[in-house]
């Protein structure tokens, strides 16, 4: 008896490291265990950079784009994040004669559904800059870059009313896989004082059939201003 006593007091765990152990278990399923290291992803801009250190000081005003490739940046990462408010501030006045040469209504409105359409109903990943050049001054740049989108599933919201629609059905390649468009674009920036980079205007040189209206935009208003006469 002795013997088995002996035995028993050697694998008995005292009281209160038994109630460690049950805290430390309790601990350990609600979380408080040894964490694993957060995942930080980069800013959809490309910049390797976490979003709220990049493009988010910019969406949300306490920074100013110092370059004309930051503020091409900043753009693409708005039209990922919904940001419809900083997008259309990004628009030198000059866009809307050259995008709605022919609009007759109020082309201001309708640079908004457009930039609320694009946000809600695409999606755009992978920036690449290809090419960036001074312009005729220092307050003149052109920024050639790639990217890719894919239309929507299900609905989208648009408008300044958060209006949901119904979004178009996504485009689909012969196998069934989701069709991912890429378009190259030209972009022209100019430099004002007090207002900073802005976008004026584009050459769209590889491009979805979704963007055929912008190329078909583009292309009267390089031909209004080509025209003789015309005091572009």
């Amino acid at each position: 008896l002795i013997m088995l006593q002996s035995r028993l007091n050697c694998h008995r765990i005292p009281a209160v490291a038994r109630q460690q152990n049950r805290s430390l278990v309790v601990l350990a399923a609600k979380g408080f265990g040894p964490s694993k290291p957060k995942v930080v992803q980069g800013c959809p801009c490309g910049s390797g950079t976490p979003y709220k250190e990049c493009c988010e000081v910019i969406h949300k005003g306490k920074k100013q784009p110092e370059t004309p490739e930051q503020l091409l940046r900043a753009r693409f990462c708005a039209f990922t994040k919904n940001e419809q408010d900083y997008l259309v501030s990004t628009f030198h006045p000059s866009y809307l004669p050259f995008k709605y040469p022919d609009y007759e209504g109020d082309a201001a409105g309708q640079l908004k559904r457009d930039v609320a359409m694009a946000c809600t109903s695409y999606d755009f990943s992978k920036l690449k800059i290809l090419k960036t050049e001074q312009g005729s001054s220092a307050d003149e740049a052109f920024i050639e870059f790639r990217y890719e989108s894919v239309r929507k599933a299900g609905e989208a919201r648009t408008g300044s009313r958060n209006t949901r629609v119904k979004a178009a059905p996504q485009e689909r390649n012969l196998d069934g896989s989701v069709k991912v468009a890429p378009t190259v674009e030209r972009s022209r920036f100019v430099r004002e004082d007090g207002h900073g980079w802005r976008f004026i205007d584009y050459t769209l040189i590889e491009y979805p059939e979704w963007m055929g209206e912008a190329k078909e935009a583009e292309l009267k208003s390089r031909q209004q201003a080509a025209a003789p006469g015309s005091s572009s």
